[in-house]
């Protein structure tokens, strides 16, 4: 199955993450990059975009708990400090 198979257009274009933010989400810290998502022109580009954001909310929500476990890890999670140089 490719992406050019009219089974998979439908599915893909159910996908909505690309559209409840104008930045991508950090995987390290609450909040977003400063890297603007750009619209998907294709399906392939909106499968991508999507993939990108998913896998950035999954990298978040790892560091979040104790390996194993549902059991918060208590870190507190904020965007690095800009150091002048």
């Amino acid at each position: 199955m490719s992406f050019g198979a009219e089974c998979v257009h439908a599915p893909i274009g159910k996908l909505k993450l690309h559209t409840q933010r104008s930045h991508y989400p950090a995987p390290l810290w609450d909040g977003d990059t400063e890297v603007e998502i750009e619209s998907p022109k294709n399906h392939i580009a909106l499968f991508l975009v999507n993939l990108r954001i998913a896998l950035a909310l999954l990298s978040r929500d790892q560091l979040r708990h104790q390996p194993w476990s549902n059991e918060p890890t208590n870190l507190t999670f904020s965007p690095p400090m800009e150091v002048p140089f």
